[in-house]
């Protein structure tokens, strides 16, 4: 146990999957969430009574959850809810506001702020332990999924641009050559041609696919007609 005004590693588990932050000036705080936290091997404890030091704490420990207290010298405690929610490498994570205030406005404030949770000390130490690894669980879980997804995104853009270049030249196959030589706009000109030398046929017929073949006295079949 050190008194380090850094993040001090209070109690200790090997493999522990959960890391809490415990940002509190009061060290009779810190013996108490110690004790709740004993003889569980899941969880490793870490303490911050320096709320000025609290960012770089976060930091350097890598918490899954923070609990924090609300009334604390030189930094108020909402306003170290804003700055933990301002700093990239802890706006993630879960933050528990750890609190003597009861006060409905002063919660609302908390979680207006981007608190994740709010007890009132001090709650049964169950319910410490049930809050502390749910949060944690969700953050890890978080975590994983965007690891992962950060893995893949080459992968994801390559399929797309296959599929996107695949259902291009199915569309391009589908087009019948009188369509892509503008076959349409020749036989409506043809036609009006022809109506106007009195049903002279002498005009030439234009080109025509073998899609509209038979079709040269009817519109363009379905498939040409734009």
């Amino acid at each position: 146990m050190t008194d380090n005004l850094q993040a001090s590693e209070y109690s200790s588990a090997r493999g522990a999957k959960v890391r809490a932050l415990l940002v509190d000036d009061q060290k009779i705080i810190a013996e108490a969430v110690k004790r709740m936290f004993a003889g569980q091997p899941d969880i490793s404890l870490f303490y911050c009574p320096d709320p000025a030091g609290a960012i770089d704490a976060a930091k350097k420990c890598r918490p899954t959850v923070i609990l924090q207290d609300l009334v604390m010298p030189e930094v108020d405690g909402l306003t170290l809810v804003k700055f933990f929610r301002a700093c990239p490498e802890t706006r993630d994570i879960p933050l528990v506001v750890l609190s003597s205030k009861e006060e409905p406005d002063v919660k609302y404030r908390a979680f207006e702020n981007g608190a994740n949770d709010y007890m009132v000390k001090f709650p049964d130490k169950l319910e410490v332990l049930a809050r502390v690894r749910y949060h944690s669980r969700a953050h890890t879980t978080l975590r994983e999924l965007n690891d992962a997804r950060a893995k893949t995104p080459s992968k994801r853009s390559s399929t797309r641009r296959k599929t996107t270049s695949r259902a291009s030249c199915r569309k391009k196959s589908t087009i019948p050559p009188c369509r892509r030589t503008g076959f349409s706009r020749a036989l409506r000109s043809w036609a009006e041609t022809v109506s106007g030398t009195g049903g002279s046929t002498k005009t030439a017929l234009p080109s025509i696919c073998s899609t509209c073949a038979g079709t040269a006295w009817a519109p363009p079949c379905s498939r040409c007609r734009q």
